[in-house]
């Protein structure tokens, strides 16, 4: 028992080091840029394009930075823009529903590349899902959840006058509040990817997230997945894309999963992956748990079930 000890503490200790500062490397900049742009006051100009649009998820025109940063980078940069702006409660969600469909897609777009998942399909479907769901949910949650989920103090700032004093205060209110959004930030990461990771040693060094994989067979092979092809599903919607993949590959490459394994389990994970980790990260900002995840399982598992249906009707036409 004390050697299962020191190995669960020493991996989280060195797998939480790695992703943290990982993150911090991204997130760092983008919030720099983001609050120089409020302060330069170029903010509004951003929002007035891309305005049309976020109201049809219910969203304020500055939502757009949150979703086109967390669409670009990953869902800690957008939560690093969206800890300089105010929104509701019903906002975080919904921003939140969306971002768990289309984040990453520059990184998560190479690793799917290589399962043989053209780019053009991976967009397609991650956007589609991401602006259906945005409507949808608009309409779902309607004038609920309308209350504050936290409240930012932004001030209405511009460019100062070109004078030594006045430029001085300016830089040093910009940083104060700089330095004060990545502390904030910092101490979130630490303690959600610490926790999670914590988590994720315990079961594998007990052997717990094997039994679990049996469990959730029961029910995953309704969708039409094979065992081989539920150990890789379960890696990926509970840790996260990058480690699905890696055993997806090793998987398909000894013949262990067929073709309709590959297609079913990278659309799955195109949909839903990293769950536990991204719903904490986001319910950290206010947005309502129970329909983060109900919406996205029930939207991820119906999707699923038409395409399990097609493939099976495509196999049987040869």
């Amino acid at each position: 028992m004390k050697a299962s000890f020191k190995r669960i503490i020493k991996n989280t200790y060195n797998n939480a080091r790695k992703s943290i500062f990982f993150m911090l490397k991204i997130i760092t900049p983008v919030t720099f840029i983001v609050m120089l742009l409020q302060y330069l006051d170029v903010i509004k100009y951003i929002i007035f394009i891309f305005k049309p649009l976020m109201a049809l998820f219910g969203l304020p025109g500055d939502a757009c930075l949150v979703i086109i940063t967390g669409s670009l980078l990953n869902n800690y940069g957008a939560i690093a823009v969206m800890a300089t702006m105010s929104f509701t409660v019903k906002e975080v969600t919904i921003i939140a529903v969306m971002l768990l469909f289309a984040h990453s897609l520059i990184v998560e777009s190479a690793i799917m590349k290589g399962l043989r998942v053209s780019i053009i399909k991976q967009l397609f479907i991650r956007f589609a899902s991401a602006i259906s769901s945005g409507i949808l949910l608009n309409l779902f949650i309607g004038t609920k959840y309308s209350e504050l989920a936290y409240e930012t103090i932004i001030k209405e700032t511009s460019i100062p006058p070109l004078t030594k004093a006045t430029f001085l205060l300016w830089l040093k209110d910009l940083l104060q509040n700089y330095f004060l959004t990545i502390l904030n930030t910092t101490i979130t990461l630490i303690i959600i990817i610490t926790g999670l990771l914590l988590g994720l040693e315990i079961l594998k060094e007990f052997k717990i997230l094997d039994k679990v994989n049996n469990i959730l067979y029961k029910l995953t092979k309704y969708l039409g997945f094979s065992k081989h092809a539920q150990s890789s599903l379960i890696v990926g919607v509970f840790i996260g894309i990058t480690y699905g993949a890696s055993t997806i590959l090793i998987n398909y490459k000894e013949g262990k999963m067929n073709t309709k394994d590959l297609k079913l389990v990278t659309t799955f994970l195109l949909l839903c992956h990293a769950l536990i980790e991204d719903v904490l990260l986001f319910v950290n900002t206010g947005a309502i748990t129970w329909i983060i995840i109900a919406y996205k399982l029930s939207f991820t598992i119906l999707i699923i079930m038409l395409y399990n249906i097609y493939l099976t009707a495509k196999q049987k036409q040869r």
